[in-house]
């Protein structure tokens, strides 16, 4: 089935680095959070809201460095 769908499937080959990929040590965030201490992660997608104008739903976008 997956073979089948493989032009409109997207996703992670392997997953991502945490080491690289750790939003709790990561400095171009603006608040730090962990699985233990989400209100950085609010506080960050408050403010890309505000930064492109989005509505106060759903972000749906992929920000990638």
């Amino acid at each position: 089935m997956l073979r089948a769908r493989a032009a409109v499937l997207h996703g992670i080959l392997n997953g991502v680095d945490d080491r690289v990929w750790d939003p709790a040590h990561d400095p171009l965030l603006e608040a730090h959070y962990d699985a233990d201490h989400l209100a950085g992660k609010a506080r960050n997608k408050r403010r890309l809201q505000r930064r492109w104008a989005c509505a106060s739903g759903r972000v749906r976008c992929c920000l990638a460095r």
